[in-house]
C-alpha cells in the first residue's frame, strides 16, 4: 500500500469511495487519513455479492498483488474494473526446525511456500486456513484444515477451538 500512495495524489484518493478487504487494510488506509466506505470481513463470496450490490455501475480500481484470485473483479462487468498491480508475493523457502501444535495459513501462497520448502504437517498438528481459497489450497496438499471465515482474530480463535487438537 505504501508504494501505491508514493505515486498517488493522496488528496484525490481521500475524496473517492474506497473499499478494502479486512480490518488490517482499513487500518492502514486510516493512517493516510482515508476512511474506507466499505470493509469486507466475512466470507469473500458474501463480501463480493454485497459489494457488487453497493457499487451499482461505478468504475472500480483494485490495487492488488500480482497473483490474485480476483474474486470480486470476476463478478463485475469488465468495463467497471481496473486492476492495478502494486506488489508481488514472493514465496520464500524456509524449512522449519520446530514442531508447532497449530499452523495458521493466511493465504494460498503461504500454503505453497510452506510445503514447497519441505515442511510437513504431522498427525498431532492442526492446520487452520483463513478463507476458502486457502482451505482449498491446503486440500490440494491433502491436508484437512479448520476454517477461519475472516481475518478477525476472534474467527482465528474460534477455528482453533473448534479443531480437534490431540
Amino acid at each position: 500500500m505504501v508504494h501505491f500512495f508514493e505515486g498517488t495524489n493522496k488528496e484525490e484518493v481521500r475524496y473517492k469511495k474506497t473499499a478494502c478487504l479486512g480490518i488490517g487494510t482499513a487500518s492502514k488506509l486510516k493512517e493516510y487519513q482515508i476512511e474506507p466506505d466499505f470493509v469486507g470481513t466475512e466470507d469473500i463470496i458474501d463480501v463480493a455479492n454485497y459489494f457488487i450490490n453497493k457499487i451499482d455501475q461505478d468504475f472500480v480500481l483494485f490495487p492488488r498483488a500480482e497473483v490474485s484470485k480476483r474474486s470480486i473483479q470476476k463478478r463485475l462487468n469488465s468495463n467497471q474494473v481496473e486492476d492495478l498491480i502494486v506488489y508481488k508475493t514472493i514465496e520464500k523457502d524456509i524449512l522449519l526446525e520446530r514442531i508447532y501444535d497449530v499452523i495458521l495459513f493466511t493465504s494460498p501462497s503461504n500454503v505453497r511456500a510452506f510445503f514447497n520448502s519441505g515442511n510437513t504437517i504431522g498427525e498431532s498438528q492442526r492446520a487452520i486456513a483463513i478463507g476458502l481459497s486457502t482451505k482449498s489450497e491446503l486440500e490440494s496438499f491433502n491436508v484437512e484444515a479448520g476454517l477461519a471465515i475472516s481475518y478477525l482474530e476472534k474467527d482465528w480463535l474460534e477455528a482453533v477451538l473448534s479443531t480437534n487438537l490431540t
